[in-house]
């Protein structure tokens, strides 16, 4: 997909959920739009560009309050977990907004005057994330549960000393 595609996706998205069309689906599709968009995520051309030029672990100041903000995400993913229709449902909202509150501790942590520090991950590997007590204590009887254990290894190392 090109990034005009995304974008317009996006778009289209928001207008069906403006118009009422608030499903979990498009909730979470805009969110994880959103969410890869930014720093955290994984479509980094928004960013390496000639024309932002922000580039490794540089973020120009100027854009640090939408590069490394996960907020919009956040909200998107909140809105999903409100319409879950099932536990699956709520523990994969529950999960994404567990990255949206790694990543918020992440930048006022490690980010500093344009630079983003060399993360210590033994900081942060058996980090109690909130979004994580909640994964554990309510949804650990779902499918969506053991995914994130197989797929995460924040999650998998939290886990392993609980």
């Amino acid at each position: 997909t090109t990034r005009l595609a995304l974008l317009q996706k996006m778009r289209d998205l928001q207008v069906l959920i403006n118009n009422g069309n608030t499903s979990f689906e498009n909730y979470i599709e805009l969110g994880n739009a959103f969410y890869n968009i930014n720093y955290y995520g994984n479509t980094r051309e928004y960013y390496h560009n000639p024309i932002i030029n922000n580039y490794g672990r540089y973020i120009d100041p100027a854009f640090k309050s939408w590069l490394m903000n996960s907020s919009i995400a956040e909200y998107y993913y909140k809105k999903a977990l409100q319409v879950a229709i099932d536990n699956e449902q709520r523990a994969q909202c529950t999960y994404l907004l567990s990255k949206c509150e790694r990543n918020l501790y992440y930048t006022n942590r490690y980010y500093s005057d344009g630079y983003f520090a060399e993360v210590n991950y033994q900081d942060t590997i058996y980090y109690s994330w909130n979004s994580f007590l909640t994964l554990k204590n309510e949804y650990s009887n779902t499918k969506y549960f053991n995914d994130v254990i197989n797929e995460c290894g924040y999650f998998k190392s939290y886990m392993s000393q609980r």
